[in-house]
């Protein structure tokens, strides 16, 4: 199992660096624009 998070790690990173954005892999990402703490108010 962790050698299956370190390469999604990995993909992450190679992604950032070339200007990709990155999927959900676990739940929203912050590239694909959605508000994680919608309906909250700070």
């Amino acid at each position: 199992m962790n050698h299956g998070i370190h390469h999604r790690a990995q993909l992450g990173v190679y992604l950032r660096l070339n200007n990709d954005p990155v999927p959900a892999l676990y739940g929203p990402s912050a590239d694909e624009g959605g508000n994680v703490n919608k309906g909250r108010h700070n």
